[in-house]
């Protein structure tokens, strides 16, 4: 019985420029979710200073950059 393979993409059809986006919206969401994370939590815990503002804005803008590369499903939708 031959075992197989878990990794998906060395037996996909997929282009690699895919793959390297998908690799790209999987690493700009983490780094959104950190950045929020860091964001509140510096609210909460220092209270509205320069540090948390700047914290609000790095998550936003990393938000921001995922919706215009990305778009967001609804708009995908509306497309298909």
């Amino acid at each position: 019985m031959r075992a197989r393979h878990m990794n998906t993409v060395l037996h996909s059809s997929r282009s690699p420029d895919l793959v390297w986006w998908g690799r790209v919206r999987f690493v700009l969401g983490m780094a959104q979710m950190a950045a929020s994370v860091v964001a509140v939590v510096l609210l909460f815990g220092v209270g509205v200073t320069a540090i948390s503002l700047t914290a609000v804005v790095v998550a936003s803008s990393l938000t921001s950059l995922s919706v215009m590369l990305f778009g967001s499903r609804r708009h995908r939708r509306d497309r298909v």
